[in-house]
């Protein structure tokens, strides 16, 4: 049988856009770009599509990527399509401001309607909160085993058995089906999609779903945490010159600066 896998993905603002490029707004306490560009798909989530699509070579599956987002978020959904994903399921975001709690909600239950799932990829984090939660959220909410940080994957019957990239080496992990786990950058660099991928992509429905069909209404939304204030780093910079003719003098006079600094 096939297997039946779901990946969650984020849309996001570049990581690499410049801080003078953004903005924060005050009433929604989010970060926003000057010129509201198009939001991208997480990095890491796209190692978690490529290590879906590599699952899906090699044993044959489903691939479904849900996200939740506004309507602006299809064309991001369009590039797992393209990459080979089956189909894809758009969360229609609340217009109440909302937290992780109530996103993994959302997308647990949404998740809960493709039962009977064999697994479940998420990148390892967003690369715009770093939070990493929200996978660990959901298998909670569905009951299901979690394993992060997940650098290559392999499957023997109805077992999962993964190898975690951590900090001092790698580490072998196994657990029954269904489960969840989070995909590192080590697993692989995601695919680049095909012409023929890209064509196919963009003759496909995406789904789009409300809260309301998942038996959330919007004005019972809470959330647990509330964003009290956001602030750009401010960063200042100071550049002396130190000038003598003589090299030998303005290399002393340095190594001075930077002992008096305590940066040697």
């Amino acid at each position: 049988m096939p297997l039946n896998i779901i990946v969650c993905i984020k849309q996001l603002i570049d990581p690499e856009t410049p801080i003078e490029n953004l903005t924060i707004d005050t009433h929604s306490k989010d970060i926003d770009t000057i010129d509201h560009k198009e939001l991208i798909t997480n990095g890491f989530d796209l190692n978690a599509v490529e290590a879906a699509l590599y699952l899906k070579d090699k044993y044959g599956a489903k691939v479904t990527i849900i996200s939740l987002g506004t309507m602006e978020s299809q064309n991001s959904l369009k590039r797992p399509l393209a990459m080979g994903a089956d189909e894809a399921i758009l969360i229609n975001k609340p217009n109440t401001p909302i937290d992780s709690a109530t996103t993994a909600l959302l997308l647990s239950k949404t998740i809960s309607l493709h039962i009977p799932f064999d697994l479940i990829l998420c990148g390892r984090q967003a690369s715009d909160w770093d939070n990493a939660e929200i996978p660990f959220r959901i298998a909670e909410n569905l009951n299901i085993s979690c394993i992060s940080l997940v650098s290559k994957i392999e499957i023997n019957e109805s077992k999962l058995i993964a190898t975690r990239a951590l900090p001092n080496g790698l580490q072998k992990a196994k657990t029954n089906l269904p489960g969840l786990i989070t995909i590192t950058n080590e697993f692989g660099e995601p695919r680049y999609p095909s012409l023929r991928g890209i064509m196919s992509a963009n003759k496909k429905n995406i789904k789009q779903i409300t809260p309301t069909f998942l038996g959330i209404n919007e004005s019972d939304i809470t959330t647990k945490t509330e964003t009290i204030r956001i602030n750009f780093q401010t960063r200042k910079k100071n550049c002396e010159f130190i000038q003598n003719e003589n090299n030998e003098y303005a290399a002393q006079a340095l190594t001075e600066k930077l002992k008096n600094l305590n940066l040697i």
